[in-house]
């Protein structure tokens, strides 16, 4: 019998630190519910490629041995369910900023009434008092703040987004430099079967992180663009039309969102005789139903 056995856990922690957390916690015995957002899920299953299955392999290194939900706790009705959940739970587990869950009446004064032995831990990146507590935190921001960027780079040191600009730039370069080496091979003449997949493994790398990096600083519009040009080489490449369609829900665009799905489908089925794989589907059936 592990140790943890009997334990329900709900983890509405995002991306790594809270993941890695509860995967230990999983590890051990323990039962862990995980809560995402509805039609888009953590964010780390769109970390990639590299995917498995259509899966993040990102998302998938640290979120095995758990169970997924999603609630909008945005919603009454969402938060009623999360309530109800939490009667029968032992732990809840968050990484939002402080505040948020207080907003919605989930924090842990709120919770203790319903289950007054529940273990209640955040996890932020300042902590739950003084002046930087409303501050977001990401590895790369508390390299900065602890000193650590300050032991890297140039002695008179750049500014952070100059650097990521100039990444970005070369990045771009990258992909054009690809996308116009792999379209003149293509017409001259067939590659082996491992060389073109490793050229095309190599160039959707670069689509992704460069996407990726648009996507992660609000700049959808790049990021469409960059994914577009990413489906010119391989237009079989599931991951870009999910991506396409996620960044048309976050301008808002439902109906170009709904149009992308449809032209993967199609190219899917002509080409391959398949559907679109689940993972895909499922955004799909979300955008039916959302208002955005």
């Amino acid at each position: 019998m592990l140790p943890l056995q009997g334990i329900r856990i709900l983890d509405l922690s995002r991306m790594v630190a809270g993941a890695y957390c509860s995967m230990i916690l999983a590890d051990l015995g323990a039962e862990v519910i995980k809560i995402e957002q509805p039609g888009i899920g953590d964010d780390t299953r769109q970390w990639g490629p590299p995917y498995v299955h259509g899966e993040s392999a990102y998302f998938l290194c640290v979120n095995r041995n758990k169970q997924s939900l999603t609630l909008d706790l945005r919603k009454e009705k969402a938060q009623g369910v999360f309530r109800e959940l939490v009667k029968r739970a032992d732990v809840v587990l968050e990484n939002f900023r402080p505040g948020t869950m207080e907003k919605f009446q989930l924090g842990y004064q709120d919770l203790k009434k319903l289950k007054s032995d529940l273990i209640y831990c955040s996890i932020t990146a300042f902590g739950l008092t003084g002046p930087y507590k409303n501050r977001p935190g990401t590895d790369p921001a508390l390299q900065a703040t602890g000193g650590m960027m300050g032991l890297l780079g140039e002695a008179e040191g750049k500014r952070k987004e100059e650097l990521t600009g100039q990444a970005a730039e070369l990045t771009q370069k990258a992909i054009n430099i690809y996308k116009g080496d792999f379209l003149a091979r293509e017409t001259e003449e067939p590659w082996s079967i491992s060389i073109r997949e490793r050229f095309r493994s190599k160039f959707l790398r670069n689509v992704s992180r460069l996407g990726n990096y648009w996507e992660q600083i609000g700049k959808y519009e790049k990021a469409l663009e960059c994914y577009e040009r990413g489906l010119e080489v391989d237009s079989l490449a599931e991951e870009l039309y999910r991506h396409l369609i996620l960044c048309y829900q976050h301008l808002d665009r439902k109906a170009e969102a709904l149009s992308v799905y449809n032209r993967c489908k199609r190219i899917l089925t002509k080409t391959l005789g398949i559907e679109p794989s689940r993972e895909t589907q499922t955004l799909y059936k979300n955008l039916l139903t959302s208002n955005r």
